[in-house]
This record gives structure tokens, sequence and C-alpha cells, in this order.
């Protein structure tokens, strides 16, 4: 995926999409899997700040978009 974001060809938007969609669907399938805990870690704010990202703006949703509006939040 990281290749068709820094080398795009001419069906890398579609590509881009179908990744997110399986990324999804691989996400919810393993939802089950969480740790339910008091204490959440930096990665469990992020991947919940991601969801949202795509659950808000799935029609328009980016790697990139979401990149810059976070200012390139890494994972410690």
């Amino acid at each position: 995926m990281i290749d068709e974001i820094m080398y795009p060809t001419l069906l890398s938007d579609s590509s881009i999409k179908l990744y997110m969609g399986l990324l999804m669907i691989e996400l919810i399938k393993h939802s089950d899997k969480l740790k339910k805990t008091e204490h959440h870690s930096p990665r469990h704010y992020l991947m919940v700040q991601t969801m949202k990202y795509i659950d808000e703006h799935y029609r328009e949703a980016s790697l990139y978009k979401m990149s810059k509006s976070w200012n390139k939040l890494i994972i410690p």
C-alpha cells in the first residue's frame, strides 16, 4: 500500500480504497480479541482516532490526508 501512495499508477486510487476496505474487515474480524483495560496505550488511542477518521471521512479518506491532519503523529 505504501508503494501505491509513494509511486501512484493509474489504478492506485482504487487499490488504496480496496486495501482500506480489507483493513477494516480484518480489524472488525479481530475486534473480539481486544483487551478491556482502564489504562489505554498510545497505540490504542491512535487506533481509535484512526477508526473515527475513517468512519467520518470514508468517502475521501487517505493516509496522506490523515497524517497531515494529525501533523504526522508517530507511535512511540
